[in-house]
Order: structure tokens, then C-alpha cells, then sequence
């Protein structure tokens, strides 16, 4: 988003959104892993919880067929 002010955490990084790092995200937690983001600290525990948030995620951000 153009006009959000990022923390610093998150300005330098050069990485990519992706199922991995989704999945790394809500495992780990936000804290650990891109520690010092504005980001609330939520974690899924679950793992097949997990699995099913970061599917729908993909799937719901997936190109539309055609």
C-alpha cells in the first residue's frame, strides 16, 4: 500500500509473500518472525488449522480462471 507508514521492520525487506512464508508468519508469529513490525501478534498453533488458512489464502488471491 502506497501510503501506509511501514515500521522499519518491514521497509528494508526484500522478500516475497508466498504459502512458506505465510505458513512461517502465523507459525512463529509476527514477532519472531519479522521482529519489531507494527504487526499484532497472532499465531496459529494448529498446523492443520495452519494449512487450511494459508490454502484459502492462496486460493482467494489466486487469478481468476478463465
Amino acid at each position: 500500500m502506497p501510503d501506509y507508514k511501514y515500521s522499519g521492520a518491514l521497509q528494508g525487506l526484500h522478500f516475497t509473500w508466498n504459502e512458506k512464508t505465510l505458513f512461517d508468519l502465523f507459525d512463529k508469529g509476527p514477532d519472531v518472525f519479522l521482529p519489531g513490525t507494527k504487526m499484532p501478534v497472532q499465531r496459529v498453533p494448529d498446523k492443520e488449522q495452519l494449512a487450511q488458512l494459508v490454502d484459502y489464502l492462496r486460493v482467494l488471491t489466486s487469478p481468476p480462471k478463465e
